[in-house]
């Protein structure tokens, strides 16, 4: 919408360049006021479309920030409502109320953490939880996965020479 609105802006002013055009030679042919009027057309609309060329390049590579800060820190909080869980265990806490104890520990955690990054992407109420969640689920199966890569014991094949 912006960017008609600039546009629209340019060919105004754009349109008003022949009424500031000085008197030509009449062995011009009278083709000057038409030249500096195409002229200044072209050069609005060139500058409106860089102008919402840099806006929408520099939008998305701030929200790529926001993002990629966002999902290191549901990460994080992912791994403290891990290790909290086993200390609410502990505490004697049900199995249910200690994971919800540990997975609003880690919203709180994202909440505090990245705050600009909240605020520009506004996830929706619940949203920070179920992805604090689906990032501890991650963390579980990573670390209990009995597939390790190993790269060093495997053996070498000898090169033929």
């Amino acid at each position: 919408m912006r960017f008609f609105g600039l546009l629209c802006l340019s060919l105004l002013l754009a349109m008003s360049a022949p009424a500031l055009a000085t008197p030509t030679s009449p062995a011009a042919g009278g083709l000057s006021p038409l030249i500096d009027y195409v002229a200044t057309l072209v050069a609005g609309v060139i500058v409106g479309v860089i102008g919402h060329a840099a806006r929408k390049l520099f939008g998305i590579s701030v929200e790529a920030r926001h993002r990629d800060a966002l999902h290191s820190a549901l990460t994080t909080g992912a791994s403290l409502a891990l290790s909290m869980l086993a200390e609410l265990l502990a505490q004697g806490l049900k199995p249910a109320e200690a994971r919800s104890v540990a997975l609003q520990a880690g919203v709180d955690y994202v909440r505090q953490s990245v705050p600009d990054a909240i605020r520009a992407l506004k996830p929706a109420d619940g949203l920070l939880f179920n992805m604090v969640r689906g990032k501890q689920a991650q963390l579980e199966l990573t670390r209990s996965s009995p597939f390790v890569a190993d790269f060093g014991s495997q053996p070498t094949v000898a090169a033929r020479g």
